[in-house]
């Protein structure tokens, strides 16, 4: 039997990616992409017709209707007929861009002949694995990237894999002749806005007031709403008083990262300057300082453009 390779998932750039790389591969003389949807007929005609041909052939099915409709017993006879008639040193690509049941008889026959691609988008909490393939895509791309921009990128984008490639490709050109790309470069693709958010983010952990009052006004002056200011800076603290919370009851760094949605790693990494800098009442006095002008501004009692002059001064 020849190679079945099954792309499934719904990171549509991951997956793509790694579709571009297997029809690109220079032992394929042939590649036949059938249109989406294909039929059983269409498909089975394509594989069989494979051993016709004197050169190696690579088939690309995006969606066929064997995956469509999984339970239908037509589909179950089209895959047992892959399976069987895929000739040595071709290749069929199945590609699911849906959500296939993996319970079910199709997929379970799939599994055990294909060799199984899965491209899920990464959860907000698995920021290891996003910043291993960011980090992989850097290097590939041959940007020298630092870890704190790394760091500074992913929040910014969030788990948008082909954001993060279009800016980890636009800093290749800045990176060309430097030893490392910073967050100068990163601000030159991005906009002052993101170097804003790592500097304050940082300052809020060192409890920094004089670089805190200058980002919240930059942010601020860059229209950036001050209630959703409020609530990066509040979701901060939270996380900074959970933190020592939960460290003075003796819990591991992997515990407080589950709990948190955040890595373990960047937790314990900043975990000494927190504890120099905070303590667990001080932030608890914040935060409620804080919830007052939120409630405030809400029920109308607060003006909008007061609300980050209170905020400045209640984190004092």
């Amino acid at each position: 039997m020849g190679i079945l390779h099954w792309l499934t998932g719904d990171d549509m750039f991951r997956l793509n990616n790694e579709l571009k790389q297997l029809t690109h591969q220079s032992d394929y003389e042939f590649v036949d992409r059938l249109p989406d949807g294909a039929s059983h007929e269409q498909l089975i005609q394509s594989v069989l017709g494979m051993s016709l041909l004197g050169g190696t052939k690579l088939i690309v099915a995006k969606d066929p209707q064997f995956l469509t409709q999984p339970g239908a017993p037509e589909s179950l006879k089209c895959i047992d007929t892959i399976c069987r008639n895929l000739p040595n040193e071709h290749s069929l690509v199945v590609v699911s861009t849906k959500s296939v049941d993996g319970r079910t008889k199709l997929a379970q026959i799939l599994k055990k002949n294909a060799k199984v691609h899965e491209f899920s988008t990464f959860k907000e909490w698995e920021w290891a694995k996003i910043k291993e393939w960011t980090e992989s895509q850097a290097r590939s791309l041959g940007v020298p990237i630092s870890d704190d921009v790394i760091d500074t990128l992913i929040a910014a984008v969030g788990t948008d894999t082909g954001k993060i490639a279009q800016v980890l490709d636009t800093l290749s050109v800045y990176g060309v002749g430097k030893s490392q790309v910073g967050l100068t470069e990163l601000e030159a693709v991005m906009g002052r806005k993101v170097g804003s958010i790592f500097r304050l983010t940082e300052a809020l952990r060192r409890n920094d007031l004089a670089v805190i009052a200058e980002e919240l006004d930059a942010l601020e002056k860059n229209n950036d709403e001050p209630v959703k200011l409020m609530g990066l800076v509040v979701s901060t603290l939270h996380a900074h008083w959970m933190t020592l919370l939960l460290m003075s009851d003796g819990r591991s760094f992997a515990d407080i990262g589950s709990l948190l949605e955040r890595h373990p790693y960047t937790i314990q990494k900043g975990f000494p300057e927190l504890k120099r800098c905070h303590t667990v009442d001080g932030l608890g006095r914040k935060l409620l300082a804080l919830s007052d002008i939120d409630i405030g501004f809400k029920s109308g009692r607060i003006a909008i453009d007061t609300v980050v002059p209170l905020m400045i001064a209640a984190l004092q």
